[in-house]
């Protein structure tokens, strides 16, 4: 990298997908994901903070601080040492920078697990999980292990190239009229939203565990992908938990890097909305169809391609660029007061991830944020062979990840609780 493209990495702009998260967040409700990483032996503190530390320089834009700027928030460099923090058991917990030092992630250890909590604003979960394997393989690295020519290592020989860190969203942006955005694509119409009792002590979680192969044979039956698959069975297990008078809307986040070309470790996914109607689906196969049709008619390269280009036009307007960023945020604040819940669910499958020999990792988690509104969301994972799907809720019961277990058990999956 050249000391220019290092001088702009002093002060750089969030990228299109991500500049209205740090706007709509307060001290108690952040855009924010977790991954959790078993490792094959107990987590040493030291270790960790060493490995984060000597991490950071080959990801410049995580070594960063969220500031504000006229019209709209920015990255600065952030040149404070990482701190790691024992396990508080408090699940997506807000960040706060004065305890983060700035950083708007926070990096923990718990038994034999790393856990990496991260603004959705720094990053989507492939990105995310890009920078939690190089702080693994740094670990790994700290106790005496090489990783050169292993399949899936970081290359910490080399510096973070342009593409990694430039707005994916920008780069593919083909300018669009603003009567061709597809605004009602990005509002959707109101959906059943989850009852339940919020839970005054915070967010937790529901986990199970399963064999990917038998997962993956269910939804070939079926025609369908594993995410589709997924959703239906989850879409099912909805119907079945709740008393539905509005049509299930399920936002299933979608990879852009598997259609547009990119290494970019910052964010650079879109959703896909799919839309139940319990009324008129009484199977789990006419849910998987559903979810099939519909992810397969929204996922397409013009579908997606149409949805960068109406997020990056919407935030290009005029009135958005002059606004200054007080503003917006008095005007998010109105929002957030009467706003509700655009879906019922989100469900964002980070697929088969790829884990490098030598690095001892057992096992993947993801957790999904929830809110008063979105209160359950599923996050799912794949490793070694095993699928871990992983719930988030922020209400008392338990009910909706139950009844999804009891369905998949039904279908003859062994289902393994875990923690």
């Amino acid at each position: 990298m050249s000391k220019r493209d290092k001088n702009q990495l002093k002060r750089f702009a969030l990228d299109n997908s991500s500049l209205f998260y740090p706007i709509m967040a307060t001290k108690k409700s952040q855009s924010i994901f977790r991954l959790e990483a078993e490792l094959d032996e107990v987590v040493s503190a030291d270790t960790l903070a060493t490995a984060v530390n000597e991490a950071m320089d080959r990801f410049p834009t995580y070594k960063v601080r969220l500031k504000k700027g006229y019209a709209w928030h920015y990255l600065e460099e952030n040149t404070a040492v990482v701190k790691v923090f024992p396990d508080d058991g408090k699940l997506l917990r807000p960040i706060n920078p004065d305890e983060t030092d700035g950083y708007p992630f926070r990096l923990a250890y718990r038994d034999k697990t790393i856990i990496l909590e991260i603004f959705h604003g720094l990053a989507d979960g492939t990105g995310a999980y890009t920078f939690l394997k190089s702080i693994i393989q740094k670990y790994r690295e700290e106790q005496g292990r090489t990783f050169d020519g292993i399949d899936g290592a970081i290359d910490f020989a080399k510096t973070a190239d342009l593409d990694e860190i430039e707005d994916a969203y920008a780069r593919y942006y083909k300018p669009i009229k603003f009567g061709g955005m597809d605004v009602k694509g990005l509002a959707g119409s109101a959906p059943h939203l989850l009852s339940g009792t919020i839970d005054e002590s915070g967010c937790s979680a529901v986990r199970g565990e399963c064999e990917y192969s038998r997962l993956s044979h269910l939804a070939k039956n079926e025609s369908a992908t594993f995410t589709a698959f997924t959703a239906g069975v989850l879409a099912y297990a909805i119907k079945k938990s709740e008393n539905c008078d509005r049509p299930i809307v399920m936002m299933v986040p979608v990879n852009l890097r598997n259609a547009f070309p990119s290494n970019n470790v910052r964010n650079f996914v879109t959703f896909v909305r799919l839309t139940f109607k319990p009324n008129r689906l009484n199977t789990v196969a006419e849910f998987v169809k559903t979810a099939k049709k519909q992810l397969e008619e929204n996922s397409t390269k013009e579908k997606l391609e149409k949805m960068i280009s109406t997020t990056v036009r919407a935030e290009r307007t005029l009135l958005l660029r002059l606004a200054p960023l007080r503003i917006k945020e008095v005007i998010a604040k109105v929002v957030r007061r009467f706003m509700k819940s655009r879906q019922t669910i989100i469900l964002s499958n980070l697929g088969r991830m790829d884990v490098p020999d030598g690095y001892g990792v057992n096992r993947v988690a993801f957790n999904v944020n929830v809110s008063k509104n979105a209160k359950v969301n599923l996050g799912v994972t794949s490793i070694n062979g095993r699928t871990t799907f992983s719930f988030s809720k922020s209400i008392v019961e338990e009910d909706l990840p139950r009844k999804f277990f009891e369905i998949l058990s039904d279908l003859g999956v062994e289902i393994c609780m875990t923690k």
